[in-house]
């Protein structure tokens, strides 16, 4: 009797340690069995320090438009990056705020959209060239991505853009462990750092300001409380009780 007792509390405990609620795991709980369709935000990141842009200026006469092409370091490094294979149209956002522009100097550009980049360099090349198109992109775009994930570290992107889900993917999504409920996204804007909390199962953080991320952001998946519980105890407490359950079921069949 003692023993068949002790096997119930086992196997109660086990139950109960790998119970999950399903409002703790699953991601954007309003979507689930709805067909719900929302408008994202029309998102446009905005430049910061430390910033590399890639800025290539194209007009009807390259030649004119040679010296602003030839990005960090001048024509010899231009060349080098170009036969390294890297960007040779690129230029490092300063501590304050500005590029670096043959000619015309150093150019604010920290706060401003690419858009409004593209535009406040038209109208200071517009004495000097004529009709320049001008494409601008971040070519060091990452984010950091620490705590339960499976897969820690930087996660970088060929893009302006990058979304909290994207981040997490290249993370390789969050462990059973992660609380999904309070995601700490740690940003620095003009000098100030600032944090943010993210809840993965209310799908209205997609229409929050957080939703797309900015070159440095960092995320934080903060571990559920059964993950502090199982490091207090030994991380193969789970492992070591199921055995016991299950040495216990065995003795109990063969005693009968």
């Amino acid at each position: 009797m003692r023993l068949r007792l002790t096997l119930f509390l086992l196997l109660l405990l086990v139950g109960l340690q790998s119970c999950v609620s399903k409002k703790e795991i699953v991601y954007l709980q309003e979507y689930q069995n709805n067909n719900i369709t929302k408008s994202l935000q029309n998102y446009e990141p905005v430049i910061q320090r430390d910033d590399v842009l890639f800025i290539q200026i194209v007009t009807t006469d390259p030649i004119a438009a040679s010296p602003f092409n030839l990005g960090m370091g001048g024509e010899q490094m231009a060349m080098i990056n170009l036969a390294q294979g890297a960007e040779p149209f690129t230029y490092l956002v300063a501590a304050d705020g500005t590029i670096d522009m043959p000619t015309i100097g150093n150019v604010k550009v920290e706060g401003l959209t690419k858009t409004q980049c593209r535009i406040l360099l038209e109208e200071k090349l517009a004495p000097l060239l004529k009709n320049p198109i001008i494409n601008i992109r971040t070519v060091n775009f990452r984010v950091s991505v620490l705590g339960e994930v499976n897969r820690p570290g930087i996660v970088a992107k060929n893009s302006d853009r990058m979304t909290v889900l994207e981040a997490l993917a290249g993370a390789g999504d969050l462990t059973i462990f992660g609380k999904r409920t309070n995601i700490l996204l740690i940003r620095e804007i003009n000098g100030v750092q600032s944090t943010y909390t993210i809840d993965l199962t209310n799908a209205n953080f997609m229409q929050s300001p957080y939703y797309y991320l900015q070159n440095n952001d960092v995320l934080y998946v903060e571990p559920r409380a059964a993950r502090r519980d199982s490091s207090a105890v030994g991380a193969n407490a789970g492992i070591v009780i199921s055995a016991i359950s299950l040495l216990l079921t065995a003795i109990v069949l063969f005693r009968r």
